[in-house]
């Protein structure tokens, strides 16, 4: 039996980013990082994962 393969958080929201449509992707990091640039979406899906990192831009964003 094979053990299942263990993703780690941001692995995981990479992967989910990268599914998403590229107009989706590019209103949701709108509300969450607003760049002021035309970032290529790897760049983008690149951006939020470090994001997630920041505890205080989450907070920020959430209120």
């Amino acid at each position: 039996m094979t053990e299942p393969i263990q993703k780690t958080w941001p692995e995981i929201v990479r992967l989910i980013l990268g599914r998403y449509d590229e107009k989706l992707l590019r209103e949701v990091v709108q509300r969450f990082l607003r760049p002021r640039n035309q970032w290529p979406v790897e760049e983008l899906i690149d951006r939020c994962v470090e994001a997630f990192d920041n505890t205080v831009l989450i907070n920020r964003r959430l209120k």
